[in-house]
């Protein structure tokens, strides 16, 4: 058996011990009063109906407060978070296409939450980090991740080798996490995961 070291992350969401990155909805500030439903969609200002038929990604990701910033040379856009609009709603669901959408951010600086997005497959992008957690994503293509979050179970499915990854958080379940973490500060000596028989990671405990 072949062992290739890996070092692992697990977050423990038990008792408000809340991960440093986590999808926080509170940055997002109420849509303008001039709003008008189109097509049985949800409300939006005048602005916004007018920057999504017109696919103008950088005012939608503003009106959204996501902070986007183009780059003049590239046309590229730059984040400093990204998650769905707000928690009842996609984009999907405002009439926008979200992987083009996805597709015109270059670097994502701060959290990328993935959570009920319909993007399948990552470009050539930058993220700092990003939780594939409850996503559809199944490639990271050629994205350069710091911090890449997920379910143990993505892994057996996810597309991720021409992909440069830094660090990698497992997600545990609420349920199994405090046991595991109680199990974690009980070992004296090294700890390892098992997630196979093809190789060995080791654990490392996270401070949050």
């Amino acid at each position: 058996m072949n062992i290739s070291p890996v070092s692992l992350k697990i977050f423990n969401t038990q008792n408000n011990n809340q991960p440093k990155y986590c999808n926080n909805f509170s940055n997002l500030k109420p849509l303008a009063k001039d709003t008008v439903s189109f097509s049985g969609k949800p409300e939006v200002s005048i602005k916004l109906k007018d920057a999504i038929q017109q696919e103008d990604y950088e005012t939608i990701l503003n009106e959204f407060d996501f902070e986007a910033e183009k780059d003049p040379t590239t046309g590229k856009l730059y984040v400093a978070e990204y998650s769905q609009p707000d928690e009842d709603n996609t984009f999907e669901d405002y009439g926008i296409n979200e992987q083009r959408l996805f597709n015109s951010i270059k670097k994502f600086d701060g959290e990328t939450i993935m959570k009920n997005s319909s993007v399948v497959k990552l470009g050539n992008q930058t993220f700092e980090f990003l939780n594939i957690e409850g996503s559809k994503v199944k490639d990271l293509g050629t994205a350069k991740i710091g911090v890449l979050a997920l379910n143990p179970e993505q892994a057996a499915t996810l597309k991720f080798d021409k992909a440069k990854i830094d660090d990698l958080y497992i997600m545990e379940k609420d349920s199994t996490c405090e046991k595991l973490g109680e199990l974690i500060n009980k070992a004296t000596g090294e700890l390892y995961y098992f997630p196979g028989t093809e190789n060995t990671y080791k654990l490392v405990n996270c401070e949050i």
